[in-house]
């Protein structure tokens, strides 16, 4: 091979070089794009496809007893209600005060899959928007989540089920609920001006026993 035919070789080797070089940052931007565009399918499935599942919870005070049905008397009874601090469904910040401004509160603990919860809910939420709770906070803890179930996530279905008040969304390891000693779902905590527990109960009320409960708070 002449000198002219070596130096025109050497030429096309080195373009060739240059277009590889030139064509490899693209292929690695795409690759990072690709990699980030699954991180964020990932998280958002985690969150229950954009709408939120489950949040970080602050709490402060002492937790109260799990509840016991089986006992005649429930030792949480004039116990204070511990407070605590989340994310709503749509990622607002909410807080369960008891004893805020000296209003009585019910806080009722419910999972998305529960039968129960669901039952009872389709009877009082209509109930509560057609008759506003006066003189009575209602506060809700989301929680014991699993994707795996019906109704996830449950951001959405609060908001299917049109139940008033702020909801607080429940961390993954269910700590809003331990603190208020739910031992199922629904679970119901009524607390007086003071924010001292008055009565615990665990399964569904139904509007006339809400009511009563309700009243009793007033009175």
């Amino acid at each position: 091979m002449g000198n002219a035919a070596r130096i025109r070789a050497t030429q096309r080797h080195a373009a060739r070089g240059d277009k590889r070089r030139k064509q490899g940052p693209p292929v690695l931007a795409i690759a990072a794009g690709v990699i980030v565009t699954a991180l964020l399918a990932v998280f958002l499935l985690s969150r229950g496809g954009g709408a939120l599942a489950t949040g970080d919870v602050s709490i402060t005070g002492g937790w109260l007893p799990r509840f016991d049905p089986n006992l005649a008397t429930d030792p949480a009874i004039g116990t204070q209600a511990p407070t605590i601090t989340g994310i709503g469904v749509d990622g607002e910040a909410v807080t369960i005060e008891p004893g805020q401004d000296r209003v009585p509160m019910i806080v009722a603990v419910v999972a998305h899959w529960c039968s129960h919860c669901n039952t009872d809910m389709a009877v009082l939420a209509p109930h509560l928007q057609a008759q506003p709770l006066e003189g009575v906070r209602l506060r809700t803890i989301s929680t014991f989540v699993d994707s795996a179930r019906e109704n996830y996530p449950p951001s959405t279905w609060l908001k299917r089920m049109e139940w008033p008040g702020p909801a607080i969304l429940d961390s993954v390891a269910s700590e809003g609920a331990d603190a208020f000693g739910a031992s199922g779902t629904p679970f119901w905590v009524f607390l007086d001006a003071d924010g001292r527990v008055v009565e615990r109960w665990s399964g569904e009320l139904g509007v006339d026993a809400f009511d009563a409960r309700v009243q009793s708070l007033l009175t």
